[in-house]
């Protein structure tokens, strides 16, 4: 008595919606491969892109028929991710005129008299409010003081040291939150002057990562 065992998910005739390759979920070159069922179509140091086939639903039986699977396995390869952020190299301060305007209201728990005051008619105001309690009185009752300051915005140009300093910093954060769960393996992060206004600062890294996706949108792992 002879029997051929051959590892794998058969699909049967009623089951063709269960066949699937498996896919690559992002670009990377090929570290190592373990297939549970199907055929591989790639090996170690290949290049691969997103959505490209990496083990083929198809196990060939032992009469050389062609049998539908659905295929599982675990392609590990190394990975690159960048991003890239902006920063202006000016920002915008403000810095008070002189000019104010002051308004007063009597206020309780439950109401202001007056209800609301008119603001000045700046461009542009910071406002202040101070309160104050009004003794002798047999429920609580404050005056309250908003003063109405007028400001000035301009843009002031930040050190460039500063700001690249600062796009690192932000690159860097986001591309970690990006890979969350990743092992980054290798990281590297750029900045330059863009000559337009703005700082801009690029952070790559490389990281392992399992490949493996079923065509049918779910991840494809070994039993």
């Amino acid at each position: 008595l002879s029997i051929r065992m051959t590892e794998g998910m058969l699909a049967t005739r009623g089951e063709e919606a269960e066949v699937c390759d498996v896919i690559a979920s992002t670009d990377g070159i090929v570290s190592s491969i373990v297939t549970r069922a199907g055929t591989p179509v790639v090996k170690p140091g290949d290049v691969v892109r997103k959505g490209q086939v990496l083990i083929r639903g198809a196990e060939q039986g032992a009469d050389g028929e062609e049998i539908p699977v659905a295929a599982r396995g675990r392609v590990v390869a190394r990975c690159w991710q960048q991003v890239t952020v902006r920063i202006p190299l000016k920002e915008t301060v403000s810095q008070e005129t002189g000019r104010s305007e002051t308004a007063y209201q009597l206020c309780t728990p439950w109401f202001c008299y007056p209800a609301q005051v008119d603001a000045p008619a700046y461009l542009t105001s910071q406002l202040y409010r101070t309160d104050t309690p009004v003794g002798g009185c047999f429920f609580p009752l404050w005056r309250r003081t908003l003063q109405y300051r007028e400001v000035a915005l301009s843009l002031a140009q930040r050190p460039e040291q500063q700001v690249r300093a600062e796009a690192e910093a932000a690159a860097r954060k986001r591309l970690h939150a990006g890979l969350r769960g990743f092992r980054i393996t290798d990281e590297r992060v750029e900045s330059r002057n863009g000559g337009d206004g703005y700082v801009y600062a690029t952070a790559a890294c490389e990281y392992p990562a399992d490949l493996c996706l079923a065509s049918d949108g779910t991840l494809s792992l070994p039993d």
